[in-house]
């Protein structure tokens, strides 16, 4: 083989190497690309559910606040008119023991 044709087969080599290289750094790129995409796709997603859960927990946690208010509303009316009761009940008597005495029983 002459050093012509060695030279030449090497030149072909080389280009073919540049290729490879050169499809390889262009799937290096495709593949970062493509990580970036479901990277920002995920944290989108990762993100979004996230603040549904935190929604998801407040509005629960409402609903157990109102609830607890709620109670707490009907326990505070009942405790009024037993009082309202007790005092009326004391007034009553009052009452009853002032006519007993202002009618000399």
């Amino acid at each position: 083989m002459s050093l012509e044709r060695l030279y030449e087969t090497l030149r072909k080599i080389d280009s073919k190497v540049d290729e490879v290289y050169k499809l390889r750094d262009n799937e290096d790129a495709e593949i970062s690309r493509l990580i970036g995409e479901v990277r920002v796709k995920v944290q989108g997603e990762v993100e979004d559910y996230i603040k549904r859960l935190i929604n998801e927990y407040r509005e629960n946690r409402s609903r157990e606040v109102e609830e607890e208010i709620r109670k707490y509303s009907e326990n505070l009316h009942k405790d009024i008119e037993e009082f309202r009761k007790k005092i009326n009940n004391a007034i009553d008597k009052t009452v009853d023991e002032v006519i007993r005495a202002l009618i000399g029983e």
